[in-house]
C-alpha cells in the first residue's frame, strides 16, 4: 500500500475492530486498506477474547506439514486451452461462450456437451477402466447421470436457492438439462441477482465427483451449492466492481461484499418444536463457517431463553468433530472460541452429528424463510 502514514504506522489489527461490538470497523478499513476490504470482512474475529495464534495458511488445521510446504503456490493447469468454436455441429460461441462464467467453467460445459468428459461410461468405451461407476451411487456414470440423475445431483438441484426448480424427470440429455437451467432465477439473499448459478453448480458437481474419486472426500449437497454461490458472486463482483445491496426487507449497516447466508435453528423438546429463529450472516466464505455461525447464533439464543440443559445437533460432521475435540482450525478460530466460552453457561451441553435426513425441520424452515425475500414477479 506504500509507506505508512503518520496516523497508521503504529496500527495493529485490533485497531480495525470496534471495541464495543467486536465487529470490523468498516469505515476505517475503507480508509486505510480499501483494497483488502473484502478479504478482511470475511474473517470472523472472536468477540469474547480469543488469543492470537500462529497458523500455516496452506493447511485446513493451520499446522505446518512438509507436504503443504512443498506444494504451496502450485496452481491448477487443466482446462487452460480454449477449443475450436465449432466442433461436431455444436455452436460454441452461441451456447457456451456467451455464458457469464470463467473460461475453465466454459471448457467443462463444452466437454460435457461433446460427451468428452472422462466419466465411467467413456472410460469403459476407451478400455481405460472397465469397472468405473458413479462414485456417489454406483450406477452407470454418464454425463447426464453425473450432472442430473445421480442421487447427489438430484439433491443439489432440489435444494438450490431459486424461485423455481428443474423438472428432473424431463431431462434425458445433458443438452436438454443445460437448456432448462437457463430459466433458473436465484433468490435475492444469495447476492447473485440476475446472474446465472447453473455454470457454477456444474463445476462444483464435477469438483465433488473428483474429490470423491481421488481424495475419498464426500462433499455434501449444501456445500456444493454454497461453493457455487460463492464462485458466482466472486466472479460477478470482479466483472462489475460494484457492491450489491441487500433486499429492502433486510436492514444492515452496509451492503455485503460476499454472499450472505440465511441461517435457521429450531429448539425441540420431546420431538416437538418449542422455539425457532433465523438470522442473516454477512460475508461468509465457506460452508463450514456458515455451519459454525448457525451454532453460535443458536447458542446465544438458547442463553437468552434461559435454557440450562441442551444439546446441539448439526449435519456438519467436520464442525461437530472440531467442537468436541477442541482442536482449533484457522478458519474457525474466533467462532470456535466463542462457542466453547458461551457453552460454560449451561449446566449440561453436548454437540452431536445428525444426518441431513434427520434435520428436515430446520431445512424446511430455512427454505421457507429464504423465499420470503423473493421479489413479487
Amino acid at each position: 500500500m506504500g509507506p505508512a502514514t503518520v496516523s497508521t504506522k503504529n496500527m495493529r489489527v485490533s485497531s480495525l475492530i470496534l471495541p464495543a461490538s467486536g465487529d470490523w470497523n468498516r469505515d476505517l478499513i475503507q480508509e486505510v486498506l480499501p483494497g483488502y476490504e473484502k478479504e478482511i470482512l470475511m474473517l470472523k474475529p472472536s468477540k469474547l477474547g480469543a488469543k492470537d495464534k500462529w497458523v500455516w495458511l496452506p493447511t485446513k488445521s493451520g499446522e505446518y506439514t512438509s507436504r503443504s510446504g512443498y506444494y504451496e503456490g502450485q496452481k491448477e493447469t487443466e482446462f487452460d486451452e480454449v477449443p475450436n468454436p465449432t466442433i461436431q455441429g455444436f455452436k460454441w460461441k452461441d451456447d457456451i461462450w456467451s455464458i457469464k462464467s470463467t473460461p475453465k467453467t466454459k471448457m467443462l460445459l463444452w466437454k460435457a456437451m461433446q460427451n468428452a468428459l472422462p466419466v465411467g461410461e467413456n472410460l469403459k468405451y476407451r478400455n481405460v477402466n472397465l469397472t468405473a461407476q458413479c462414485p456417489h451411487c454406483g450406477e452407470n456414470e454418464t454425463v447426464t447421470h453425473l450432472f442430473f440423475s445421480c442421487t447427489l445431483a438430484t439433491r443439489v438441484w432440489e435444494q438450490i436457492p431459486c424461485k423455481t426448480l428443474l423438472n428432473l424427470s424431463e431431462i434425458t440429455t445433458f443438452r436438454s438439462g443445460f437448456e432448462a437451467t437457463k430459466a433458473l432465477i436465484c433468490l435475492p439473499p444469495t447476492g447473485i441477482g440476475a446472474g446465472p448459478i447453473a455454470p457454477w453448480l456444474f463445476w462444483s458437481l464435477w469438483h465433488a465427483r473428483n474429490q470423491k474419486i481421488f481424495n475419498q472426500s464426500q462433499i455434501q449437497p449444501e456445500e456444493i451449492i454454497l461453493l457455487a454461490v460463492l464462485r458466482a458472486k466472486e466472479w460477478q463482483d470482479a466483472q462489475t466492481n460494484t457492491k450489491p445491496s441487500l433486499p429492502p426487507q433486510i436492514q444492515a449497516p452496509a451492503a455485503p461484499l460476499s454472499p450472505d447466508i440465511l441461517i435457521c435453528w429450531i429448539f425441540t423438546k420431546s420431538g416437538q418444536s418449542i422455539h425457532h429463529g433465523a438470522d442473516l450472516e454477512l460475508n461468509v466464505r465457506s460452508p463450514l463457517l456458515a455451519e459454525a455461525s448457525a451454532i453460535l447464533f443458536a447458542v446465544r439464543h438458547a442463553i437468552e431463553l434461559g435454557f440450562r440443559q441442551i444439546h446441539f445437533a448439526s449435519d456438519s460432521s467436520n464442525l461437530i468433530k472440531a467442537l468436541n475435540s477442541e482442536i482449533l482450525s484457522k478458519e474457525l478460530h474466533g467462532i470456535h472460541h466463542d462457542i466453547l466460552t458461551l457453552s460454560l453457561q449451561f449446566d449440561v451441553i453436548a454437540f452431536n452429528f445428525i444426518s441431513r435426513a434427520s434435520n428436515v425441520a430446520a431445512d424446511v424452515l430455512a427454505k421457507k424463510t429464504l423465499r420470503l425475500y423473493s421479489p413479487v414477479s
